[in-house]
Formats: C-alpha cells, sequence, structure tokens
C-alpha cells in the first residue's frame, strides 16, 4: 500500500498536468485533433486496453499531436491495481510474478492465433505484464541467492539483450510485427534485463 501510493504521488500529479497541457493546446490549436478526440481513452488509463481501435498509433497520433506513449503508464497502473489481488490470492510474490509471466505469454499466443493486431500485442495490458512480473521477481527471496554468480548472469543477460535487440534492429519489417517478438520475444528481453539487474 506505501508503494503504491508513493507511485501515485511521483506519476499522477505529472500525468494530470502533462493532459491538462495538452487539452488546453489542443482545443486552442486543433478542437478537431483525433487525438483530443480520443483522450479520454488516456484521462481513464485504458488505451491501452480499447481493443475495438485497430490503428492504435493512428488514433493517439496525429500530425500535430501525440499521446500514444503514455500507453505504458496504463499498464503500469493496471499492474498496481492486479498485484495486491494476486499477492491475496497466491499469498507469495514469486507465484504472483509466475503467474504473470504466464498470463502474459498465453496473451500473445493467442492474439497471435487469433491473429490480432500487432499493436495489442505490444500495448494491451496482459500482453505486457510480464515485464513488471520480472520485475517482482528480483524481490524475491530466489533473486537475492544468485549473489554470487551475479556477475555471470549479468554477463549471460547482457549477451541475450544483445542478441535479441540484434535480430529487432536488424529485421526488414516493423519489429512488432516480427512473430517471435509478438510471441515470447517481450519476455525475452524482460528476462536478459532482469538478469543484468540481478548482476548489477
Amino acid at each position: 500500500r506505501a508503494f503504491i501510493v508513493r507511485r501515485a504521488w511521483r506519476l499522477l500529479p505529472v500525468y494530470v498536468t502533462a493532459m491538462a497541457v495538452f487539452t488546453v493546446a489542443a482545443l486552442l490549436l486543433k478542437p478537431e485533433s483525433q487525438v483530443l478526440g480520443h483522450s479520454w481513452l488516456a484521462w481513464t488509463m485504458l488505451m491501452n486496453v480499447a481493443l475495438q481501435i485497430e490503428n492504435f498509433g493512428a488514433v493517439l497520433g496525429d500530425d500535430t499531436f501525440s499521446i500514444v506513449h503514455f500507453w505504458s503508464l496504463a499498464a503500469e497502473w493496471h499492474f498496481y491495481l492486479l498485484l495486491p489481488l494476486l499477492l491475496w490470492t497466491t499469498r507469495s510474490l514469486a507465484r504472483s510474478a509466475c503467474l504473470l509471466i504466464a498470463i502474459a505469454l498465453a496473451t500473445r499466443l493467442a492474439f497471435y492465433f487469433f491473429d490480432v493486431s500487432h499493436n495489442h500485442a505490444y500495448a494491451f495490458t496482459f500482453a505486457r505484464i510480464d515485464s513488471f512480473a520480472f520485475g517482482c521477481l528480483l524481490a524475491t527471496p530466489w533473486a537475492a541467492r544468485l549473489g554470487r554468480s551475479s556477475r555471470w548472469i549479468a554477463l549471460a543477460g547482457a549477451a541475450l539483450f544483445a542478441v535479441t535487440m540484434f535480430n529487432v534492429a536488424s529485421a526488414d519489417i516493423l519489429f512488432k510485427k516480427l512473430d517471435w517478438l509478438r510471441t515470447f520475444g517481450y519476455s525475452v528481453i524482460a528476462l536478459s534485463v532482469a538478469m543484468m539487474l540481478v548482476g548489477v
């Protein structure tokens, strides 16, 4: 509870200020902006759950304004709401984290199997919540016990991250459309960063 309150005081005043400035600017400069018309998704932290919107970027960004980057803050706040429920249910941070990782993998695989837009695999809360879950694992006794081999874990994480990013950068299509990234790739990136943090 104390952690979530601290995060609220850290993030929400800045978030609300940024959205207020954007709203005033859009009303003055371009009241017909499609971004302004869909800004309720940002105000309600639902922009990354609005699956009926096929072209995520076009709705939340145009030639004048863009608020598309706020999708990650929405996912973060959904995590803060979900984690206490999982902790209350599982009585374990490690089990909660593993469950979230499994949920993310299952969600992305379902999106891929049913040919849902790559934007949803990129931004939908349940498709990306494993990034927060790997962070949770860093706070478990399991991660603390890895101290002796942390140097090698960090090197392995860095190597895994480098190989993954090389494959992303060398692709001849938009990274979000890569099949392996849409399914298990985001988890690999989160795992490699977590491994580097264990080493640190």
